[in-house]
């Protein structure tokens, strides 16, 4: 029984609990089998979903098969403060069932807030019932402005395929007038072999300010694409991810629109597509494409300079610091304000060795392996004539007014603390060493005077 004293301790923190519940449960992740845990969760207590405004859920444990489209709207159905949903895994679809279920999205109390959709599947080639027949459920959500589906073949493979099943087969039909696509401020769309589609969807875009787009097969389709837009001069960010097959095997079958940089391999120009895009500020790419190209130097000369140009994982990760240099050079005051350089490896740090500290005079020397194993530490580590090429773009944006961030970036800080690591090891190491070769001196020298006494 809790007594006067401890009640009167107990009442501010019990009324502070609504507080603490609110920004404590404001973001959910669920990994695995966490799901099915949150469903009963939500059951016993439903004050939990009202909380939530962020769900994030990873659906890859086999577990989840359980997790059925009529428990994704239970589970959805107490969130109704809920503004950003994002899925993925393999057994996502059952949710996405759940979102495209026309008797849930009519519902004015399912997700009434919901601003941010991301889908793990790619409507164009999920097997029935998702298909992009479902999309005018989206209507249903008025307060929707931010949409993606699907993973590209950088995620699932080369097959292009999402592992809930192989294309449906079916006749396209054109997407209806929707009021949802008129209020998207935020796409993310993935190209499959029924591109028409893609361009209807696309028609009715009238207020995308950014648009995400995967698996590109070649320059022709996303041309088409970005013609249809029926608003290019307000689009502000566009993020592209061009397919492994986007680009010719070899220079002999090169076309227009692609540029040839010897050892660095063939690759998507993305002049043509920056010249469409006057009011472009964000341009972020990875993937078989460039923008190092004169042509594209000359687009980007004649419009303002972008905010910010962002290089992805997976563009050409041995693009070397030299070629962006020389491009910011060329650009001069048109360079773009911020450059992030996302597409190497900058590693990370780990465990130091005085934190194995004290280390018995008896005990071996911890193996570098060992206390190291946290480390990230990538292979241009040992390049000193990148590291250095790398501190100079580093000046030379600094003088030039060019902020400069991202992994590579990054590396450099992480390479100064893995130096000043190896050397404290090392020196750590020797210290130790010496200390057990006294120790054996003055074991022997022990071990003499005890002989010499008898």
């Amino acid at each position: 029984m809790v007594g006067a004293a401890q009640a009167a301790l107990l009442g501010p923190c019990h009324r502070l609990q609504p507080c603490f519940d609110r920004r404590r449960l404001a973001t959910m992740n669920l990994r695995g089998a966490n799901g099915t845990v949150l469903y009963y969760a939500l059951k016993l207590r439903p004050a939990i979903g009202r909380h939530c405004k962020e769900l994030k859920v990873l659906s890859f444990m086999p577990i989840d098969a359980r997790c059925s489209e009529v428990w994704w709207s239970v589970l959805l159905s107490s969130m109704p403060a809920l503004e950003r949903l994002q899925c993925a895994g393999p057994y996502a679809y059952r949710m996405y069932s759940a979102i495209m279920d026309i008797t849930n999205a009519r519902n004015p109390n399912f997700l009434p807030q919901l601003r941010h959709l991301y889908l793990p599947l790619n409507p164009w080639i999920v097997p029935d019932p998702l298909r992009y027949e479902r999309i005018p459920s989206l209507d249903y959500y008025p307060n929707l402005e931010s949409l993606a589906f699907g993973y590209d073949e950088s995620y699932w493979g080369s097959s292009g395929t999402s592992p809930a099943g192989a294309a449906a087969e079916s006749t396209v039909q054109p997407i209806p007038p929707l009021a949802v696509l008129g209020r998207l401020r935020d796409l993310g769309i993935v190209v499959s072999s029924q591109s028409q589609i893609l361009e209807d969807f696309l028609q009715q875009t009238t207020h995308l300010v950014r648009l995400d787009i995967g698996s590109i097969p070649s320059p022709r389709e996303l041309s088409e694409l970005l013609e249809v837009l029926p608003r290019p001069d307000i689009l502000e960010t566009l993020e592209l991810r061009f397919s492994r097959k986007s680009v010719p095997a070899d220079a002999t079958s090169l076309s227009e629109g692609f540029v040839d940089d010897g050892d660095e391999g063939i690759r998507v120009s993305l002049a043509p597509f920056i010249r469409r895009l006057p009011g472009l500020k964000l341009l972020s790419f990875s993937d078989h494409c460039t923008c190092f190209d004169p042509n594209s130097i000359s687009a980007l000369k004649s419009m303002p300079p972008l905010h910010c140009l962002k290089l992805k994982w997976g563009f050409e990760m041995y693009l070397q610091p030299e070629v962006i240099l020389a491009f910011l050079k060329t650009l001069g005051g048109h360079a773009p304000r911020k450059v992030c350089c996302d597409h190497i490896e900058g590693g990370y740090t780990g465990k130091s060795i005085r934190d194995f500290l004290p280390i018995d005079p008896n005990d071996e020397f911890p193996d570098s392996f060992d206390v190291h194993a946290d480390w990230s530490i990538p292979e241009w580590f040992s390049d000193d004539v990148m590291i250095d090429d790398i501190r100079q773009l580093v000046e030379y944006s600094k003088a030039a007014g060019v902020e400069l961030t991202g992994s590579m970036v990054d590396g450099l800080d992480v390479k100064a603390k893995w130096d000043r690591e190896s050397a404290d090891y090392e020196l750590l190491r020797e210290e130790h060493e010496a200390r057990q070769r006294e120790a054996e001196t003055e074991d022997e020298e022990s071990d003499e005077e005890s002989d010499h006494e008898e």
